[in-house]
């Protein structure tokens, strides 16, 4: 993402360029995020074509000012992190619905299990480095 379209995102999330991406700036992307792109799936109930390459989700997101489905907000959100530095990893979720609820706490998993294994999560390292933070649009 050139910058151009990252001060775009920004605007479109209403937030200012964090200068350093540290947990506290996480959050209030994160945030703004979820309040200013709205989950929407009319894409798939209109036929549209979906695309999930970086320029298509831009153009869907930031420049038409629409909102998507989890594939489309997580990749956005992902492309938004990476604009701005992040060391970002996509991994997808497991599906846990047969381990329990505390086996899934311990593992850092949701203690509930997620109905769709194909979902993906983004994972980024904040400074220092040890720490991890899971960043994605799931509630």
């Amino acid at each position: 993402m050139d910058e151009k379209a990252l001060a775009a995102y920004l605007d479109r999330i209403t937030v200012m360029h964090p200068g350093i991406l540290d947990a506290a700036a996480l959050r209030v992307l994160h945030r703004a995020h979820q309040l200013a792109v709205p989950f929407e799936n009319l894409s798939i109930h209109l036929s549209e074509p979906i695309s999930l390459a970086a320029g298509d989700l831009i153009d869907k997101i930031v420049t038409r000012r629409r909102g998507g489905f989890c594939y489309e907000l997580n990749g956005a959100f992902a492309l938004l992190l990476e604009a701005l530095a992040a060391d970002l990893t996509r991994i997808p979720l497991r599906h846990c619905r047969d381990l329990p609820a505390a086996h899934r706490r311990r593992q850092g998993l949701h203690p509930r299990p997620h109905p769709d294994p194909d979902q993906r999560r983004l994972r980024r390292r904040t400074a220092p480095a040890i720490r991890r933070c899971a960043a994605d649009r799931l509630p």
